[in-house]
């Protein structure tokens, strides 16, 4: 009886750590504060593929990234092809789409992922001041088996603050120039009296 109870406890306890194992669709920095006139770069990246013994993978996915395009403007994307053939990506005014699908063996995908994927990389120019939401308007992952994949989403922000000007460095007269100044100023004084009397 005690073995039947210990062994329906680790399985309850296994199930349990999966459902609650959820992988996150996130940024590598959820906020970031820049320049105006500078670049800030981020990372789309799937985390938490193996954790609660998930075992997981990315098989392939269709991701539409938003953004202010008064804000920001990309200056380039690097996304991860799946598969060379079925990799494409849209650029427009504040979005981005891109998507792939592989066609290796869910065996060979969990060799070489592990528990975390890196989906894109990101660089923006900055364009105006404010904050910048970035925030999936679409987001779909496919796991094993070629089933869509349970996950949450994260959203990131990107504030750009005005270029900070440097002030108008007037130098202050150094304390030697001011010694010499006086002194010759006290030694013209003298040479006036001595020739007015």
């Amino acid at each position: 009886m005690f073995k039947k109870t210990l062994a329906i406890a680790i399985f309850s306890s296994f199930i349990w750590q999966t459902a609650e194992a959820t992988p996150i669709l996130t940024f590598n920095a959820t906020s970031q504060s820049v320049n105006l006139g500078s670049q800030v770069g981020i990372d789309v990246v799937v985390n938490g593929l193996e954790d609660g013994g998930l075992n997981e993978i990315i098989a392939g996915y269709n991701l539409s990234l938003t953004f202010d395009s008064s804000i920001l403007d990309v200056f380039s994307f690097s996304g991860l092809s799946l598969d060379p053939n079925f990799f494409s990506v849209t650029n427009s005014a504040g979005q981005i789409d891109w998507n792939s699908l592989s066609f290796d063996t869910d065996a060979s995908l969990q060799a070489i992922q592990g528990n975390s994927v890196t989906l894109a990389t990101i660089v923006f120019n900055t364009l105006g001041q404010g904050n910048s939401t970035l925030s999936f308007s679409f987001s779909d992952l496919t796991g094993l088996l070629a089933t869509s994949l349970d996950f949450t989403v994260d959203t990131a922000s990107i504030t750009v603050t005005s270029t900070s000007q440097p002030q108008d460095n007037v130098p202050e007269p150094s304390i030697l120039m001011l010694v010499s100044l006086s002194a010759l100023g006290l030694a013209a004084m003298k040479r006036a009296k001595g020739l007015n009397v």
